[in-house]
């Protein structure tokens, strides 16, 4: 999980849907703690954070019958750049590929994979960037 005092800035390699909300909390109740002035000056690229992480989560919640639920118990959002590397560790965690067997894991066509395997997702964008959630 992510600290909640790191930004959130859609470079991440993974997000969860629950570190989203306790970043949520965390900008929002420091916008309880601060001056007006405080929030003039360090506020801004904050409030302008927590605009982009509601956005991301009631259009989330409104896209699936379950999309409450399923935010609550945690949906990862995976980026697009970092999508071939996902896959290639989902493949070793669930046992399909060995990571010492080398030979095997370098003649593969990863990217193919990858594709293959984002026929399960859908692409949403968060911070102009293209990630990858599936909902079951």
């Amino acid at each position: 999980m992510l600290n909640e005092t790191y930004a959130i800035t859609g470079t991440e390699a993974l997000l969860d849907s629950r570190d989203i909300e306790v970043r949520i909390q965390y900008l929002q109740d420091l916008g309880m703690v601060l001056t007006e002035e405080e929030l003039e000056e360090k506020y801004q690229d904050k409030e302008e954070e927590l605009t982009e992480l509601l956005h991301i989560k009631y259009a989330f919640i409104d896209e699936y019958s379950r999309g409450e639920e399923l935010w609550e118990e945690g949906i990862v959002f995976i980026n697009d750049g970092y999508f071939v590397e996902d896959t290639i560790n989902y493949l070793e965690e669930i046992g399909v590929v060995d990571s010492n067997f080398y030979l095997l894991r370098g003649n593969i066509d990863w990217e193919g994979v990858a594709r293959d395997r984002q026929l399960e997702y859908e692409t949403i964008v968060m911070f102009d960037q293209l990630f990858w959630v599936t909902v079951v």
